[in-house]
């Protein structure tokens, strides 16, 4: 004697499916995950800077920039080195040179590391460095922090560096509006050279140089560069950045986090269509063993 089979509409079987713990932990899971991915792709991209403003930030209002990494070792005499460079630039067409000294993190006498820049106050400002109070240093005594480094070291207060050697009464803060967190000193002119008064046996023992790096507008970048790096004595590799070069970049630097942040839901759809497939076909399978059928 065979048994009739009952007829069950489809929302039944959807409105079971939808009710099964499995699938809904299951969908937890899945949304959860592709939330997470996307709002994180999105803060992530929030953070980071456009090209305009890493072109900003890198070069303030010059058109290119050359950098001679550890060309200034500490100790040495500088003084005549500006001028050089400037005769060099104009020569290959440049103008509206800026040369600064860049040492980064240099330990200072609280053991805190720190950054410390030697370059003129509007080379700063046009790269985002904004004085917030007090003023610019005038000369080698003075200094400039950042407003992370003034929380310890307030205006009225020194810093000192290299065992003493470099000591420099804070007059400004400034915060820089690209790297608002990074720990910086600004120095007075002629600072970096005042250190050669150190004799060598000291300088060698402090191991610390700084990146000498020229600004410039107008002139081919190539030929720039290389005539500036024939009056600048140097063992490593120049690096030289351009406006144009920067800004070509384009802020898809992070295209694959993108990629995976468009991709992650559609992904998840498929994941999840694949599993309720294989999940309906099974219950659609047990159902017709019992003897319900669905429409």
């Amino acid at each position: 004697m065979s048994r009739s089979r009952r007829r069950l509409p489809t929302w039944a079987l959807a409105r079971f499916f939808v009710r099964a713990k499995p699938v809904r932990l299951g969908f937890f899971v899945v949304s959860s995950a592709v939330a997470v991915l996307v709002l994180g792709t999105l803060s992530f991209q929030a953070v980071q800077l456009s090209s305009v403003q890493v072109a900003q930030s890198e070069l303030g209002d010059a058109s290119a920039l050359v950098v001679f990494p550890g060309a200034a070792p500490v100790g040495g005499d500088y003084r005549s080195i500006k001028k050089d460079i400037a005769i060099a630039a104009e020569a290959a067409g440049a103008s509206e040179l800026t040369v600064s000294f860049f040492a980064a993190q240099i330990r200072d006498s609280d053991a805190r590391m720190v950054n410390l820049i030697e370059q003129p106050s509007a080379q700063s400002e046009s790269m985002g460095v904004t004085l917030v109070s007090g003023s610019w240093p005038r000369d080698a005594s003075e200094a400039v922090v950042s407003s992370a480094y003034a929380k310890l070291h307030p205006i009225g207060s020194s810093v000192t560096m290299f065992n003493g050697a470099l000591t420099a009464r804070i007059v400004g803060v400034a915060q820089n509006d690209y790297y608002r967190s990074s720990s910086e000193v600004y120095l007075g002119p002629g600072a970096w050279s005042s250190l050669r008064s150190l004799d060598a046996s000291t300088a060698e023992r402090l191991d610390a140089a700084a990146d000498i790096q020229a600004f410039w507008n107008g002139g081919d970048p190539e030929t720039v560069a290389q005539s500036i790096a024939a009056v600048v004595p140097h063992d490593r590799e120049l690096g030289l950045q351009t406006r144009e070069q920067i800004l070509s970049l384009d802020s898809a630097r992070y295209v694959e986090l993108q990629l995976v942040a468009l991709l992650a839901p559609l992904v998840a759809g498929l994941v999840g269509s694949l599993i309720a497939t294989r999940f309906m076909r099974r219950i659609r399978s047990s159902m017709h063993a019992v003897g319900v059928s669905f429409n």
